[in-house]
């Protein structure tokens, strides 16, 4: 239901709610807009649903990898999957736990998490916040902005009290008066553009374009850079549509839309019914995790009452256990996506698996010289990194001003 051949697609013969709702509600009433267009996808799905919208469930793709691993003759699977592929890797795992031979989970989901919380957290908690994005997108940040103050203006261009300039663009926003080339980006847009960038592991852009906002709204002079719209455009769509896709998936032609994401996330996992349930959690989310608390809380409203009836196909058994192959394991200390604790749970819950550790930034680490080195030997002869092992970046996390 995600690619070009069977793509889920939902049709409304509605018209789309307008105005267009926001990223996520930062109040109360928009919070009725943001649950009216969930509603309308809700409504498109049901009535005029793609065949494959009933059997979208992440079970389902494991049985049919199952069945092409049986069409090839292989006893065994090997296996790559990186951020929402490591939730299929993992209920593959806990299905057909004597058919693994090697496994790479790269960008973890916790799989508990995202199918149903400790018990009694789907009535309250949606899966986008039972996975704890706003944890790693909020810590990355801090920890990003402090880096860049430390190498300075000549390889951030956002340095210098880095912190205080982000609070003051978020101020700015929330008054309503933030400016882009005489557009104005509301407060929303601003922390899902910055959001999107944070998925790569060079934060360059993300402080050229942090640093043009604040010199046009704060200094008065310049206009941003129109390349630089577009690379916070392109951010906020990826967020939009892919929120769990790693950085390469993204770079080519498209091959999945928001329809599919909800059509598999929602077939998934149990989540509360009510919009106040939606927003309270966004609202406790932004007071441990700000600026990313409601808008990854937010991401799965449509699965409130999700009218399409899949869950005998999806797995909610115990996941984890022993598999007849090893399974490698990568958490980035500052994902902001799938936060390293996805991948410490994983290794906590299978016992042949290692957890190797990318202590560095972005979404997944496939593309690093020691990570892939490792895939590489794993893949290879079987053989994991050392417990304990931790991979560097290549280079530094801001690579010029």
């Amino acid at each position: 239901g995600v690619g070009q051949d069977s793509m889920m697609l939902c049709h409304n013969d509605n018209p789309e709610p307008t105005p267009a709702p926001p990223p996520f509600p930062v109040t109360w009433t928009q919070s009725a807009a943001v649950w009216r267009s969930a509603q309308w996808v809700r409504t498109g799905c049901k009535e005029n649903p793609n065949p494959i919208v009933a059997h979208m469930s992440t079970a389902d793709t494991a049985r049919d990898m199952d069945l092409i691993r049986r069409a090839l003759g292989e006893p065994r699977l090997n296996y790559y999957g990186a951020s929402y592929g490591t939730y299929l890797g993992a209920t593959y795992a806990s299905m057909f736990p004597d058919r693994v031979r090697r496994m790479v989970l790269d960008g973890v989901v916790d799989p508990v998490a995202w199918a149903t919380g400790a018990t009694g957290e789907a009535a309250t908690l949606p899966v986008t916040t039972r996975v704890r994005g706003a944890e790693g997108a909020y810590t990355g940040l801090v920890a990003a902005l402090r880096e860049c103050d430390r190498l300075g203006r000549r390889q951030c261009a956002f340095a210098g009290n880095a912190p205080g300039k982000w609070r003051q663009l978020l101020a700015r926003a929330k008054a309503g008066g933030l400016q882009v080339n005489e557009r104005r980006m509301t407060y929303p847009a601003l922390v899902q553009s910055t959001l999107g960038m944070m998925y790569e592991d060079d934060y360059s852009l993300l402080a050229q374009s942090l640093q043009a906002i604040w010199v046009e709204n704060f200094r008065r002079v310049d206009r941003v850079d129109p390349r630089l719209v577009q690379a916070l455009d392109r951010a906020s769509r990826r967020v939009d549509e892919q929120p769990y896709a790693a950085p390469s998936a993204t770079r080519g032609p498209v091959t999945e839309t928001v329809d599919a994401f909800h059509g598999v996330a929602c077939a998934d996992s149990r989540n509360p019914r009510e919009r106040i349930d939606w927003w309270r959690a966004g609202q406790a989310q932004d007071k441990q995790y700000p600026w990313f608390g409601s808008l990854w809380t937010w991401r799965s409203a449509t699965c409130g009452n999700w009218p399409i009836v899949t869950k005998e196909d999806t797995w909610f058994r115990p996941f984890g256990g022993r598999t007849s192959g090893p399974i490698l394991v990568v958490g980035n200390t500052y994902d902001p996506a799938t936060p390293i604790h996805g991948a410490r749970a994983v290794v906590r819950r299978f016992d042949r698996a290692r957890l190797l550790t990318y202590a560095g930034w972005g979404h997944t680490a496939i593309g690093n010289s020691c990570v892939t080195a490792a895939f590489d030997t794993f893949f290879a002869s079987g053989v994991m990194p050392a417990p304990g092992a931790v991979c560097r970046m290549d280079g530094p996390l801001f690579s010029g001003g």
